[in-house]
């Protein structure tokens, strides 16, 4: 039998392939097996295998693919490296740090970093508590966000009871924030 960490690992990479070759057929490109890969393929290939290395909870491997990736601004690597930061998984603990990752994410438009960075500011994790830019943030994760998605719905019950607790002037705030920030988004 084989030991968990080697069996983890083929598990890992045969899920890797798998995906990469999968992603690779559904969005129309080939993948090299060649060590010539351009950037982009190269890129492909460490999200891919730094988010199955998450999913089977290798962290550090997950870590030393999406970092990288994550500084490159890649918002998908952003987003994992901010819950990795977020619930220590790996690495040590740092809400400041999962903050800086889930907004670099949330920026560039990426639904579930912007309702992980809305979180973090309702409950004042990493940042001082500030519901009018949770708001801010759940707003444009709502916008962003399949209807039919769990994150839409739980979104949704959490800007509805941010939204009973703040006073109207804060409410139209929490809006003009986010009108301003989806029109910086268009060119």
């Amino acid at each position: 039998m084989l030991a968990p960490k080697i069996f983890l690992s083929l598990l890992a990479l045969i899920l890797t392939t798998f995906l990469t070759a999968s992603c690779a057929l559904l969005i129309g490109t080939q993948v090299s097996t060649t060590s010539k890969h351009t950037t982009n393929e190269t890129n492909f290939s460490k999200l891919v295998v730094g988010i199955a290395a998450f999913a089977v909870t290798d962290y550090k491997s997950a870590f030393i693919n999406l970092r990288p990736l994550g500084r490159q601004g890649d918002p998908q690597a952003q987003l994992y490296l901010g819950r990795m930061y977020q619930e220590g998984l790996g690495i040590e603990e740092d809400d400041t740090k999962a903050k800086f990752w889930f907004a670099k994410a949330a920026e560039q438009g990426l639904s579930e970093a912007q309702f992980n960075l809305a979180l973090m500011y309702a409950k004042g994790e990493g940042v001082p508590q500030d519901m009018v830019t949770a708001l801010k943030w759940l707003d444009l994760s709502l916008a962003s966000s399949e209807p039919a998605s769990i994150d839409f719905y739980e979104a949704r019950n959490l800007r509805d009871k941010i939204a009973s607790q703040l006073t109207p002037a804060q409410i139209a705030e929490a809006q003009k924030l986010a009108s301003e920030w989806k029109k910086k988004q268009t060119p």
